[in-house]
């Protein structure tokens, strides 16, 4: 799998911006997608020493083609793989930690399990109008019986 991972923030001058084409090595795709960010930080690192960049303030993003999700980009987690995060020849991009907890709520993120939502929460700032957790898929309540059922129910 050949990945494009981008580093270029808002803020940052475009003579900082970097864009590192990878080739994953098969025994990468199981393992956190950490190991892709530590690899760009390493080659960003050995081409702009001077403005080197730490991993652990980092996070990558993807392109999330979910219609179920208000965001289009989906933030990888330290438990995301390459094999289930990237599509082949895909872009990647690195983005700061501060920046991405401001975009999805914080450090303490849940994403709601309503199949229409997805939208990632905080659940210590959750207020009246935010999200709210829902646990498992939607139950329907028009289960009342139709009413010739009941009419001929009452008759018997």
């Amino acid at each position: 799998m050949k990945i494009f991972v981008i580093y270029d923030p808002p803020g940052v001058p475009e003579s900082l911006h970097h864009k590192l084409a990878i080739t994953l090595p098969a025994k990468w795709l199981e393992q956190t997608v950490d190991k892709v960010r530590d690899a760009f930080v390493g080659a960003y690192n050995k081409k702009f020493p001077d403005n080197a960049l730490v991993g652990a303030e980092l996070t990558l993003s993807v392109k999330d083609p979910s219609p179920f999700t208000r965001s289009d980009t989906k933030l990888l987690r330290e438990t995301d793989t390459p094999a289930s995060s990237f599509e082949d020849r895909g872009e990647v991009r690195v983005v700061s930690r501060a920046s991405a907890a401001g975009q999805s709520g914080g450090a303490s993120v849940t994403r709601c399990k309503n199949y229409g939502c997805q939208q990632e929460f905080d659940e210590a700032a959750n207020t009246e109008t935010s999200c709210r957790h829902h646990v498992g898929a939607p139950v329907f309540h028009d289960t009342r019986e139709p009413p010739h059922a009941r009419t001929h129910a009452q008759g018997s």
